[in-house]
This record gives C-alpha cells, sequence and structure tokens, in this order.
C-alpha cells in the first residue's frame, strides 16, 4: 500500500529561486532548466513543473 507524501511548504530560498526565474527569465521551463533548478533548490522535477503549473494558475486569477 503506497502512502501519498505529506505536503512540505517549500522554504523561503527555494520560493525566491523559483519566482526569480519565474518573474525574470520564464513563466515555462524546459527540461534543461528543470534540472537545473532542481540542483539549486534540492526539490524534485515534479515538484518544480507542479510549482510552475500553480504559480501561472494563480497568475491568471
Amino acid at each position: 500500500q503506497v502512502r501519498p507524501e505529506k505536503t512540505r511548504r517549500f522554504s523561503p530560498e527555494q520560493i525566491q529561486i523559483l519566482e526569480e526565474h519565474f518573474y525574470k527569465v520564464d513563466k515555462y521551463v524546459s527540461k534543461t532548466t528543470i534540472d537545473d533548478l532542481s540542483t539549486r533548490t534540492q526539490l524534485t522535477p515534479a515538484q518544480i513543473r507542479v510549482w510552475f503549473n500553480n504559480k501561472r494558475t494563480r497568475e491568471r486569477q
């Protein structure tokens, strides 16, 4: 039986790195960018993809 992972908040440093890319570079991320951000933030590529998707959705509202 697989348990869902607990939801964890990102640290302010991680959010700063992600938002910096979102606002200054591009709102969409490529595979290579995801890998780079993953290394810099210590987040999984899936977490980064979901964060960018959610951020774009929140920006539209």
